[in-house]
Formats: structure tokens, sequence, C-alpha cells
């Protein structure tokens, strides 16, 4: 096992896939060994590279995720950190993946106090990218709305599902709306069963059955 190389990241995360579905415990065990090296990877290269972490400001601070702007070797981003390490794994994972003008750029993993950070490219919220003004908002909103559902469109023909789009989870890079937070994300496998989430505050109004 200790010789086996990583050549394509999405083969293997699909092979793995694969495994689980037809219960090939032993096989599942070697892709999730070769896809461990994938981040060990991304933390031995960094650490060759010296980068320089210099914090700016805490944007969120919880018990399961701390996400600050920061300058990472004189360039700002965001350095987002996840208590959960199965979630940070995944959005790796799926950013390795998803190359598109309109999904946040994953710039590289940090090892950072024990845990694995993610620097990401900084944007500015959607909310604060729109003008107070009705009429102004609404043309700001057509092109913002083009570009995610560009996005969004990309990511399902990759075979992947967000699995939690909302204003909160989209950014504006310049003129670029960007669609963020893909640790939740899931690839569809055909055959597979998943399972049902959903975000309280974004249930319509009345009883839940």
């Amino acid at each position: 096992m200790n010789n086996l190389t990583l050549t394509d990241p999405r083969v293997i995360q699909e092979a793995r896939a694969y495994a689980e579905l037809g219960q090939h415990k032993d096989l599942v065990a070697v892709f999730d060994h070769v896809l461990k090296q994938v981040s060990s990877n991304f933390i031995s290269q960094t650490k060759k590279c010296e980068t320089k972490v210099v914090e700016l400001e805490a944007i969120k601070l919880s018990n399961k995720c701390k996400i600050k702007k920061c300058l990472v070797n004189g360039e700002e981003s965001i350095v987002k950190i996840n208590s959960d390490a199965k979630v940070t794994k995944n959005e790796i994972q799926n950013l390795t993946q998803l190359k598109h003008k309109s999904v946040v750029q994953l710039r590289n993993v940090l090892s950072r106090g024990g845990q694995i950070a993610l620097v990401l490219e900084l944007g500015r919220p959607v909310q604060l990218s729109l003008s107070s003004e009705l009429n102004t908002r609404e043309s700001q909103l057509k092109p913002i709305m083009r570009q995610i559902l560009e996005g969004i469109a990309y990511i399902h023909s990759k075979g992947y599902v967000h699995g939690d789009i909302k204003p909160a989870n989209m950014i504006c890079v310049s003129d670029q709306a960007k669609i963020i937070d893909f640790g939740g994300g899931i690839k569809i496998v055909s055959g597979s069963c998943y399972h049902f989430q959903y975000t309280t505050m974004y249930l319509a109004i009345g009883k839940f059955h």
C-alpha cells in the first residue's frame, strides 16, 4: 500500500465510490489511503514553500468552522478551518475536481495548529455587492444569477451536487459571481441512494411531514 501513487484524483475518487457501492470494503480502504495522500502531498509541498500567513480579520468564528481574511504569501485570501476532518477532506476533493469561473478557487491547503486549512480566493458576499436601490439592484442581479446558474450547470455536468445553494454561499470576485462552501457536496454515482438534508430556515412556512 505504501507504493501506491496518485495519478488522477478524479479516477481514484470515482473508483472509490463504485467500490463502496459494491460493498468492497478492502478496496474502499485502499482508495481512502490514496486520497489521504493527496492532502499529505498538499501539506508537504506547502511546507517546502515556507508559506507565510498573516491574519487580517476574523470573518466567522464558531466551534465548527473558523474563517479568516489573511495575507498568504502577500496575497489576500480566505483561510478556512473546519473542525470536521471529513468535511474538510470532502471540500478539498470537490474543489480539486471542479474548475470553473463560477466556482471558488482553491489556492492551497495548509497545516495550521494541527488542523487542515483551506486557502481560498477572497470575495465579497453577494448581498454587499448589490445596491440598495430597487431598480439598480434588479439590473445587478441579472448577471449574478446568470453566472451562478452557469456554475450550477457546470457542477451538475461533472456529476456533482452542491447541496446547499443559498445567498450566503455566493460571493463576487470583481464582476464574477462564484459559488462557495463545497464541504457538503457529493459526487453522484448511478444507482446510489442518498439521504435527505435541508436547512430549516429555507423550508416553506408550514408543517413538515
